[in-house]
């Protein structure tokens, strides 16, 4: 008998993907099908500061990142909640038009040709 894991609605989250990945082993599925809602809902942007510090909003929360380890760190964590991330001075924030949607995301600069540094 074939043995399928089916999974929906992970919106993004590296957590839950890795999860998904590993279920085949755990639960020894032949097969792994996930359906919808794969992608997340949010931008995040991480506001670069001249003296090599970041500011951010998150989950409601205003951070001050004041390391290369607590950047990583709060990248993980936004990864991990299904958003992305995205390093931006305010005027580059200001310019590509990034903004938030209160029901899904938003990043009207990518037709205008800007090239995110998520994909780099």
């Amino acid at each position: 008998m074939t043995r399928l894991y089916f999974a929906s609605d992970i919106h993004g989250s590296d957590k839950c993907w890795l999860k998904f990945l590993s279920a085949a082993k755990y639960y020894e599925a032949e097969i792994l099908m996930i359906g919808g809602d794969i992608t997340g809902k949010f931008i995040v942007p991480i506001f670069k500061r001249a003296d090599g510090g970041a500011t951010a909003e998150f989950l409601g929360v205003k951070r001050t990142i004041d390391s290369p380890k607590a950047l990583e760190k709060l990248k993980t964590q936004i990864a991990n909640a299904g958003q992305y991330w995205v390093e931006v001075t305010p005027e580059e924030y200001a310019n590509i038009g990034l903004m938030r949607y209160s029901n899904g995301l938003c990043l009207n600069a990518l037709s205008d040709g800007w090239k995110s540094p998520i994909a780099a």
